[in-house]
């Protein structure tokens, strides 16, 4: 369906607007009172978010993006189904799972009573889908601009089979300074450490960034804290349907290895992503449905 067309169907005057970027990628733009999001429809993917009175964008989007079929979008909020990280395999499948390298439907659209909009996408298995994981589902994305920011991915096992998803809404949250930024609501919890063979080891403090991470919280709150001191700001992240949250941040050695992200880009992003991985993965009998949710808002 061209741009135009879902205009047509979709498109809410002055809230919701669907056009064709120069790179050939279709997006739509929410807007009213609360502020402003992208989303790519390739992908199922949000690119932007800037609450009303907000400076920066909440999300980083790398400025070496290619925008090409096949390829993940640096940046944002992408999603990571329906496995999370490395695949093992042996098939030879991308890391993060086919999610977040698809053409997705846009399902529904709508404004709330209190003034928000949503704009839900859906994905659906395909030949294609069934030769790497064999396993029929809906895959339905929600995303809703009120005075947060609202991401509902919801899973459903449409076949006769159970399948078993690890998951993440992969979020890179823009910073003034990597060395600016805390987070909080971690402290005491068991992690992953995925650069010590996983080993698993305690936050005794708030997070800080002063090299490469990549662990994996468990047991992770509901509610996280992001401050940055560099520009005074707070965003608080809420999370559902999600034991554990994942931090990452390449450091200047390994970001060499991301060809769609500049040197110095390790300095611009934290990612907290929302996640089910490691012993959080969600099993599903044939006919149920998982829900997995994670807002944020600027304070």
């Amino acid at each position: 369906m061209t741009h135009k067309h879902l205009n047509e169907q979709f498109g809410i005057d002055q809230h919701l607007r669907f056009e064709l970027e120069s790179e050939g990628f279709v997006m739509a733009t929410l807007s009213n009172k609360f502020g402003s999001a992208k989303v790519s429809i390739y992908g199922g993917q949000v690119v932007s978010y800037l609450p009303e009175g907000a400076k920066e964008d909440i999300f980083f989007l790398s400025e070496k993006n290619s925008y090409s079929a096949g390829k993940a979008i640096r940046g944002g909020i992408p999603i990571c189904w329906p496995w999370f990280g490395d695949d093992f395999s042996g098939y030879g499948r991308p890391s993060h799972g086919f999610a977040r390298n698809q053409h997705w439907q846009v399902h529904d659209s709508g404004i709330n009573d209190d003034g928000g909009i949503y704009l839900s996408l859906l994905l659906t298995d395909t030949e294609s889908s069934l030769g790497v994981w064999p396993y029929p589902f809906n895959l339905l994305l929600t995303v809703s601009l009120t005075d947060s920011l609202g991401v509902v991915l919801s899973t459903t096992n449409t076949g006769d089979k159970p399948f078993k998803i690890s998951q993440a809404l992969h979020s890179y949250v823009k910073v003034s300074d990597i060395s600016s930024i805390v987070v909080e609501g971690l402290e005491g919890k068991h992690y992953l450490d995925k650069l010590d063979g996983f080993s698993e080891k305690i936050q005794n403090e708030n997070v800080i960034v002063t090299q490469e991470v990549d662990r994996i919280y468990q047991d992770a709150p509901k509610q996280l804290l992001m401050k940055d001191s560099g520009c005074d700001s707070n965003l608080e992240i809420t999370s559902a349907g999600s034991k554990t949250t994942v931090i990452w941040n390449p450091w200047q050695d390994t970001i060499t290895n991301f060809p769609d992200l500049e040197k110095n880009n390790f300095r611009d992003f934290i990612c907290i992503e929302t996640a089910n991985a490691a012993n959080d993965m969600v099993n599903l009998a044939a006919g149920e449905s998982h829900t997995m949710t994670a807002s944020y808002k600027l304070l």
